[in-house]
């Protein structure tokens, strides 16, 4: 599971084994079947968040996100609701002095899809600065945002939604 959680430009949940390879009589131990299903459980979510400070600890980035869940949902998320961790991108800062996205890696499956289920149906606005949230940040999608961004900001100036 380290391999799985290491790279910080794409956090993938596993995806599940082939059914025709499970069938077999004992092709799968029980710990290889729980290993599976916690690695299927297992999401992370970027939040292109514009903070302040670039250099928040992980309990304030922890306490951030759990605002900001609680402010997308429009109700309390628990406080245990199974935060694995939260960084920011493993990357040198940004050239523009914006701060470095935030990885967080939720294993409630359900969580993460309530959030970004409630982030595609409102524009999130959180501590006076716009957040996006995005599923995964491989560098594929990383350039193709990069590559669009003059067409975003132009979409934005001109208040046009878009997804």
């Amino acid at each position: 599971m380290d391999d799985f959680l290491s790279t910080p430009d794409s956090f993938h949940a596993t995806k599940p084994a082939d059914k025709n390879a499970a069938a077999s009589p004992g092709a799968e131990s029980d710990a290889d079947s729980a290993l599976l299903q916690i690695t299927t459980e297992l999401a992370a979510i970027s939040a292109n968040m514009f903070t302040k400070s670039d250099k928040a600890d992980n309990e304030d980035l922890f306490e951030a996100l759990t605002q900001l869940f609680t402010h997308i949902l429009g109700e309390e998320v628990p406080d245990d609701f199974h935060k694995e961790r939260a960084h920011r991108a493993l990357r040198p800062p940004r050239r523009d002095g914006l701060p470095r996205d935030v990885i967080c890696c939720l294993l409630s499956f359900q969580l993460k899809e309530a959030i970004m289920r409630a982030a595609r149906q409102q524009s999130v606005t959180f501590r006076d600065a716009s957040v996006s949230l995005y599923q995964d940040l491989s560098s594929l999608t990383l350039d193709a945002q990069r590559a669009l961004r003059p067409l975003t900001c132009i979409l934005q100036e001109k208040r046009i939604p878009y997804k």
